[in-house]
C-alpha cells in the first residue's frame, strides 16, 4: 500500500511506522477489487479510534462510514479519537455520524492543536 498523508500537510506514515503505532490495535482494511482504499485501527482497551484513512479517490463514497460501522459493532465502549482542530473534513464526517466534540481539553503536538471527538451514546 502506498503511504498517504496522516494529517494535511504532514509527512506520510510509512508501513514500519504504521506497524509500530498499531502493534496492539485491531486493523480493518477496505478493498475495492485488489486495491486497498481505506484502513482503520482501533486500540480496544481505550476504545480509541487511532487511525482512519480513505484514499482520496474513494472519499465521499461511504467507505469511511462502512469502516466506522464495522469498528463500532465490535467496540466494547463508545469510541473516542483525537482530531486536528484544523481538520474540518474529519470533524464534519464524525459529526454527521453522531459524534460530538465534548468540552474537554485537547492538546497541541507538532502537527498542531487537536481536540477529542467522542461517539455519542
Amino acid at each position: 500500500m502506498a503511504a498517504s498523508p496522516v494529517w494535511p500537510g504532514d509527512t506520510v506514515v510509512s508501513p514500519p511506522n504504521f506497524s509500530s503505532q498499531t502493534k496492539d490495535d485491531t486493523i480493518w482494511v477496505a478493498e475495492y477489487g485488489v486495491k486497498i482504499i481505506g484502513v482503520a485501527s482501533l486500540y480496544p482497551p481505550e476504545a480509541l479510534l487511532r487511525h482512519i484513512y480513505i484514499r482520496p479517490p474513494s472519499q465521499r463514497q461511504s467507505v469511511g462510514a462502512h469502516l466506522l460501522s464495522a469498528i463500532q459493532s465490535v467496540a466494547n465502549a463508545p469510541l473516542n479519537l483525537k482530531c486536528l482542530t484544523a481538520n474540518s473534513a474529519a470533524r464534519q464526517f464524525f459529526g454527521k455520524h453522531g459524534y460530538i466534540e465534548p468540552d474537554e481539553p485537547g492538546g497541541k503536538e507538532k502537527l498542531g492543536a487537536w481536540i477529542w471527538i467522542k461517539q455519542s451514546v
